[in-house]
């Protein structure tokens, strides 16, 4: 039943990283698609959009900065006692 699940995928870094995939859902959910012509398939986006997206990504990178190294204080505090 499941054969297809990865063993793996705690390692995945979209798995460890959940703001990156979010992002990345972010930027897909605001293009449009369009034909070039001349390199085939690609994407547009508004520049209030774009910036929108990047601004929300970097508030999660660095609140995520902040709790890693939260965790990394408390746990060496912890680990000195």
């Amino acid at each position: 039943m499941f054969q297809d699940v990865d063993s793996l995928s705690h390692l995945d870094i979209i798995n460890k990283l959940g703001f990156v995939q979010q992002f990345l859902t972010r930027l897909r959910n605001r293009c449009t698609e369009v034909d070039t012509l001349t390199s085939g398939p690609g994407i547009v986006f508004s520049m209030k959009d774009f910036n929108e997206c990047i601004s929300i990504f970097c508030k999660q990178a660095v609140k995520y900065g902040e709790e890693n190294l939260r965790q990394r204080t408390e746990t060496a505090a912890i680990m000195q006692y």
